[in-house]
């Protein structure tokens, strides 16, 4: 009878410490769930603040089919952030979770690349600096064009020519015109319309420190093309004399020294001179022709007028 009394005590004690532990634990609370449609089925539905980004594109030419467009931080152009393929009729317009972006100061970059011809990609960066409506630029499609560069280099030293103006003409009238970098580099674009036209010229001035140039283009058959063009005396024969340039126009070549003697051309302003001879106020020595399209290289030697003559370093 003792011990049975004993066990009903352990055993009321239990249920009490029990009872006391549940109520000290703090009850969870579960948040209504949100019901979407009619079955009766539970879903979670995480809400984030969103960025409306929209692309206004107008077409300039060809008829594109589709339009790819990708979206990076910037420098993440491996791991797009968004990607999809709309079609000419779709509104180009994203809805996206704002927490995706890279908000530094143009810290994101779209691309867009129409599909179905030969068409020229548009790369914009832009800024995301919180939730709301984003229009990029204005997306102007058209094929891709024709890319002429190269570079502009002294002859003799193989050093570039800075500030260099680049003209790109055709029969008619001039197409294009650029200046060369300090590295003597030059690049510009034509309309795809001229390709397969052999009839363009490109002309350099340098403004009297060599002499012009103008050469014919190669047929353009291909959008890339890549010229490098040497100006100045070449190095073997500035070896042989001193090199001085032209600073008239008009300047008399003579065969002799004296003023009655035959001209074999007029110099222009630019044409480099190496002198070997001085004799009164005449200078003899030589000049150079190069016509790389021929594959002519001449040298003629004659006389003139030291005062029509300028000093290069």
């Amino acid at each position: 009878m003792g011990r049975q009394c004993n066990n009903t005590k352990i055993l009321i004690s239990g249920i009490i410490c029990l009872l006391i532990s549940a109520c000290s634990l703090k009850p969870t609370i579960i948040e209504e769930p949100v019901l979407l449609g009619s079955k009766p089925n539970v879903s979670v539905r995480y809400t984030y603040d969103k960025v409306t980004l929209i692309i206004p594109v107008n077409v300039l030419e060809g008829e594109p089919t589709a339009y790819k467009v990708s979206l990076f931080q910037k420098g993440k152009m491996a791991t797009p952030i968004f990607e999809k393929l709309f079609f000419p009729e779709d509104s180009i317009k994203m809805i996206l979770p704002e927490n995706i972006w890279n908000k530094e100061n143009f810290g994101n970059v779209m691309t867009l690349f129409p599909i179905g011809d030969d068409f020229e990609g548009v790369t914009q960066m832009f800024h995301i600096s919180g939730p709301g409506i984003y229009y990029m630029d204005l997306v102007h499609v058209r094929k891709d064009p024709i890319t002429i560069k190269g570079l502009v280099l002294n002859r003799r030293l193989h050093t570039p020519i800075k500030n260099a103006k680049v003209t790109i003409s055709d029969t008619i009238r001039t197409l294009k015109t650029i200046s060369t970098d300090s590295l003597g580099f030059f690049r510009t674009e034509l309309n795809h319309i001229f390709l397969g036209r052999d009839d363009l010229t490109i002309q350099v001035d340098t403004e009297n420190q060599f002499p012009d140039y103008s050469e014919q283009l190669p047929s353009l058959d291909t959008k890339n093309h890549h010229i490098d063009i040497l100006l100045g005396m070449s190095a073997s024969m500035a070896e042989n004399g001193t090199l001085f340039r032209v600073n008239a126009t008009l300047v008399p070549f003579r065969h002799g020294p004296e003023n009655g003697s035959p001209i074999q051309m007029m110099l222009s302003m630019g044409d480099m001179f190496l002198v070997t001879k001085v004799s009164g106020d005449r200078s003899f020595g030589f000049i150079e022709i190069i016509d790389k399209q021929k594959g002519v290289h001449e040298e003629f030697e004659g006389w003139v007028l030291s005062k029509y003559l300028e000093y290069i370093e």
